[in-house]
């Protein structure tokens, strides 16, 4: 897969922040980011706090400094998701992407219907 100025890359949950970090260190540029439930920081109310820990291995320092590897961000997230609302919101702000907040949509699961159809994207 040749990454470069023309890709979109899409990340869900910790896959989002894996991106961000994988771009980052390879200093890769791209057009696009779309990040789904997305965060960099670990979610202390988490029903599964050992998922917690392999999070915390993809977290970066300097998230802002991601404005300068996508030209266009843009975040889904959820007020019912399981992560606390304002991590996902804090991500968002700070790599300055468009936020686009869905009611009810929980995790972008298919317990909410987001298993064969994601129409927002």
């Amino acid at each position: 897969m040749n990454i470069n100025e023309d890709s979109v890359m899409i990340g869900h949950s910790t896959g989002s922040i894996f991106i961000v970090k994988y771009l980052m260190e390879n200093k890769l540029k791209i057009a696009k980011f779309i990040g789904v439930v997305s965060f960099n920081e670990c979610n202390k109310n988490s029903p599964h706090p050992d998922w917690e820990e392999i999070n915390k291995t993809f977290f970066v320092n300097n998230l802002e400094d991601f404005k300068n590897f996508a030209k266009e961000r843009i975040c889904f997230y959820s007020p019912t998701d399981i992560y606390d609302y304002n991590l996902l919101d804090k991500f968002a702000t700070t790599i300055d992407a468009e936020k686009v907040i869905i009611e009810k949509a929980g995790h972008f699961t298919a317990l909410t219907g987001y298993d064969k159809e994601f129409k927002e994207l």
